[in-house]
């Protein structure tokens, strides 16, 4: 049995004598030269160049340049306020202990003020020397650091933030 051809004139405004001799749906594929003109061009776009990898090298330099000061002069800070934290800890806890004790002169040892029943727990270290930094002094004066000088009596500067 033969099949009927079917009626697809109105889909494509053809005939049907058109549709018995049918034409290639696929677009003509381009040419060897063409293609291989296009593979070359987009293999030689996905590199980058020497010029523009050594400008990427450069801003990356002056980012890092212009940003180390700032990140250098927080450390510090966050350094000098540590240390001020330990300051006024140890000054606490002298006058703590001078309150225990009835004394309104002297000076305590760091025995009576450090330990796990004591005022503070553990000893407290400068951040910027590593180890135990802090000078007591006498009832009534601020502790000192010998990082810095602390010339200014009731103050907690001893670390230099500028």
């Amino acid at each position: 049995m033969r099949k009927k051809p079917v009626n697809l004139a109105c889909w494509y405004g053809k005939d049907k004598e058109d549709f018995l001799t049918p034409e290639p749906l696929m677009p003509i594929l381009p040419s060897i030269s063409t293609a291989a003109r296009r593979r070359r061009r987009r293999t030689t776009r996905g590199a980058f160049t020497l010029i523009e990898i050594m400008i990427v090298v450069v801003i990356i330099g002056i980012l890092i340049n212009i940003s180390m000061p700032s990140i250098l002069r927080s450390r510090e800070s966050a350094r000098a306020k540590s240390c001020i934290k330990n300051l006024k800890a140890i000054d606490s806890a002298k006058e703590q202990y001078a309150l225990d004790n009835k004394l309104s002169s002297g000076s305590p040892q760091s025995t009576d003020l450090y330990g796990p029943t004591l005022y503070i727990k553990t000893a407290p270290s400068c951040p910027s020397v590593g180890t135990s930094a802090y000078t007591i002094n006498a009832i009534g004066t601020a502790p000192t650091c010998i990082i810095g000088a602390n010339l200014n009596t009731g103050t907690w500067d001893d670390h230099i933030v500028r």
